[in-house]
């Protein structure tokens, strides 16, 4: 599924760039597993760059939903690339 993925970066960049872009399984998060992801400290996802304009995640989406709930500023991610 990844294969033509390479190398990855772990960087810090603004909440607003990145995307969780499932909705669905969005509706379907346990709040509880949510709510323990709260002062995380590690990268919070794992995301592959859509161009410039941000991030989208395939792997963290508890993890997000906690920096989301939290208003957190930026946050680390794992960013997988070509």
């Amino acid at each position: 599924m990844f294969e033509h993925l390479h190398s990855l970066d772990i960087i810090t960049v603004p909440l607003e760039m990145v995307k969780m872009n499932n909705e669905s399984y969005m509706r379907k998060l346990n709040k509880e597993m949510v709510d323990q992801y709260n002062g995380y400290e590690l990268p919070r996802a794992v995301c592959i760059n859509e161009g410039d304009m941000y991030y989208r995640v395939i792997d963290g989406f508890h993890r997000m939903t906690s920096a989301y709930n939290q208003k957190l500023k930026e946050v680390s991610i794992i960013v997988m690339h070509k």
